[in-house]
């Protein structure tokens, strides 16, 4: 009795401190869960330039390091670079709105736009007996809480920005450290996850090419409707036109919400401004143009490539987004292949069980 005791009380402790290793260890790794994830999509992405690099007879480390230094070069670099001018663009674009004595405009740019506001909303202020409402003087009375509110976000970006950087710094010696090791990795998940080892290679299969359909057809599609909306915010004279753009990538990536979200609000702030010309260029550009090509690029993208529903592809990306943060647009679609896999795997035991066993003869 007491040597059962005492085996029950040496597992009880033995798991406390497996429990405790792996808490310990979550919270180690969990401020390098963009990172990881970001690492993760790189090394899916890059494998296959991996492959053809060793098929040429380059030896797996540099046919590792290549793909890894090609894409820090080609898309690390000039994203970064483009949400730094982005970052200035905003800053100054705040800036602009308050009464800055030394701009040598001394009519800031919010108060032009109210005044061009009072002047168009003029007539229907007084049909609805608020003759004496004018934007102009609520934006005065209010203008202190505005521009406290529009500053923060703006200098907290600054940390998010720093931080983001040190994430890309990390998840690229992560992808090329998993390039050149991942393989090695496979054997022990198999021997881990309590699953055939067929099966668990299926599944880890089926997320790897989530992990491209998504990023083929969800955001090289997104960025490409940025870019097309940039094209038309840079030649209608748009203010801070880099930081709408990077604004229209991201909505982009949205299902239900779309480029529509950033540019109509960019046409109107245009006509508010009286340049309606502008504004109806970006409004025809972004319905004919920005709005439609995803419709041609995505089916050819992404069709044939992925089984998930736009609904599910929504709400993981959606999800994903506001508990994980940008991360969250590779890790949604991700848990839900994951979560879609192991359901599969439950309704197969299942049926087995349920089918009747022969007696024998």
């Amino acid at each position: 009795m007491e040597a059962n005791e005492r085996q029950t009380g040496q597992r009880f402790l033995f798991w406390g401190f497996v429990a405790a290793v792996l808490v310990l260890g979550a919270l180690i790794v969990a401020p390098f869960v963009t990172a990881l994830t970001l690492a993760g999509v790189m090394a899916v992405l890059l494998a296959p330039w991996r492959d053809r690099l060793l098929a040429k007879g380059k030896s797996l480390t540099v046919a590792s390091l290549v793909p890894v230094l090609l894409a820090t070069a080609l898309v690390f670099t000039p994203l970064v670079t483009a949400f730094g001018v982005a970052g200035a663009q905003a800053f100054g674009y705040v800036q602009s709105l308050s009464d800055d004595p030394t701009q040598t405009d001394t009519t800031p740019v919010l108060d032009r736009i109210a005044a061009d506001v009072d002047q168009t909303l003029a007539p229907a202020f007084k049909q609805v007996g608020a003759k004496d409402f004018t934007v102009q003087a609520w934006l005065a009375e209010n203008k202190p809480t505005l521009l406290k509110t529009v500053r923060g976000p703006v200098l907290d970006g600054v940390g998010k920005f720093l931080n983001g950087i040190l994430q890309i710094v990390v998840a690229v010696m992560t992808a090329f450290f998993a390039l050149r090791d991942g393989k090695n990795l496979v054997g022990p998940v198999c021997e881990i996850v309590p699953l055939p080892p067929e099966q668990t290679k299926e599944i880890l299969a089926r997320m790897a090419q989530t992990i491209r359909s998504v990023f083929v057809g969800v955001v090289a599609v997104a960025f490409v409707q940025g870019a097309l909306a940039g094209i038309a915010y840079a030649v209608a004279g748009v203010h801070g036109w880099l930081l709408w753009t990077l604004a229209t990538c991201f909505f982009a990536m949205v299902p239900l919400l779309g480029p529509p979200i950033v540019y109509v609000p960019v046409a109107l702030l245009l006509a508010a401004q009286g340049r309606v010309g502008p504004a109806v260029g970006v409004l025809l550009w972004g319905f004919i143009v920005v709005s439609n090509i995803d419709n041609v690029l995505r089916p050819l993208m992404i069709g044939a490539q992925t089984k998930l529903h736009p609904m599910a592809i929504f709400f993981s990306l959606v999800g994903g987004v506001l508990f994980l943060g940008p991360s969250g647009l590779m890790a949604g679609p991700i848990v839900l292949t994951l979560l879609i896999g192991l359901s599969e795997v439950v309704r197969g035991v299942k049926s087995n069980q349920a089918e009747p066993v022969e007696s024998p003869a």
